[in-house]
């Protein structure tokens, strides 16, 4: 196993910083940013989780960098996770006020700081096309 390249790291420190930014006004825009998100930590916690193995075997100069862009991105990472428990929140508070909308998210953000899931992630996108094909 090799470790990340520069792009690998890259990308997913943009992918980080974009989602931290959080999403767009709308119920719509929200189910988006969090079925997007829910995605995008699984993926960096993996990744996370792959590279520390393979620290130790790198020469200093070069672990010493990716062990520091690697604290960026648990840093990312946590700021990440906490705004989508904040935006889970808010989400199910400001959906409308239809039951079936809130009874369906009530369900798929129970609770709204449980660990990501791909379970989750797919609900929350399979939603989010239901919503588009509804209309508010």
């Amino acid at each position: 196993m090799n470790a990340p390249s520069r792009a690998e790291r890259r990308a997913l420190s943009d992918a980080l910083s974009g989602a931290v930014r959080g999403p767009a006004a709308g119920i719509q825009a929200a189910l988006h940013w969090s079925a997007h998100t829910e995605a995008l930590l699984l993926r960096v916690g993996a990744e996370l989780e792959r590279w520390g193995p393979l620290l130790p075997a790198l020469p200093f100069d070069e672990r010493e960098r990716l062990e520091r862009e690697c604290k960026h991105l648990r840093g990312l990472h946590r700021q990440l996770s906490s705004l989508r428990v904040h935006h889970s929140r808010q989400l199910l508070s400001a959906a409308p006020g239809s039951s079936v909308w809130r009874d369906w998210l009530g369900l798929i953000l129970d609770p709204p700081d449980a660990a990501p899931s791909c379970e989750r992630a797919a609900q929350l996108q399979a939603l989010e096309q239901r919503y588009q094909r509804s209309g508010p």
